[in-house]
């Protein structure tokens, strides 16, 4: 499915991380939830709405590190955990563990889909309070 949206049909994704946290577990790993929402829609040449998909997409997950910077000064991401996963349209939560503490999370966090708002793909990752 993944050549026939990228080249053969006009298709946006609305990609977004809502919320993601983490808890520190007893052995000094940490378990990060986060929610994303996904959505993707098929359009005409005049850029007319055609219809929306129902089908599940695989795309990437990911948490990170403190961004790290090159030899050549460029920011780099620093993947702690990067996965494609089956996302349904909507909104899902997924659990991972971590063996270092997370700082950022996202949904497609290397922008490879044509998103409509791509900003909203990452965001920081927050401590869960009791």
């Amino acid at each position: 499915y993944y050549l026939e949206d990228s080249f053969e049909k006009i298709t946006l994704y609305s990609n977004k991380i809502s919320k993601a946290s983490y808890k520190k577990l007893a052995d000094d790993k940490y378990k990060v939830t986060i929610t994303v929402e996904s959505s993707k829609e098929y359009f005409d040449g005049l850029g007319k709405l055609l219809k929306t998909s129902e089908k599940p997409n695989l795309l990437d997950i990911g948490i990170f590190d403190n961004d790290i910077k090159n030899s050549n000064g460029m920011t780099i991401k620093s993947p702690l955990f990067i996965k494609k996963i089956w996302v349904k349209p909507g909104e899902s939560t997924f659990t991972f563990t971590t063996d270092k503490l997370p700082v950022k999370a996202g949904i497609d966090p290397y922008n490879k889909m044509i998103d409509r708002i791509p900003d909203d793909n990452l965001i920081s990752v927050e401590e869960e309070t009791d």
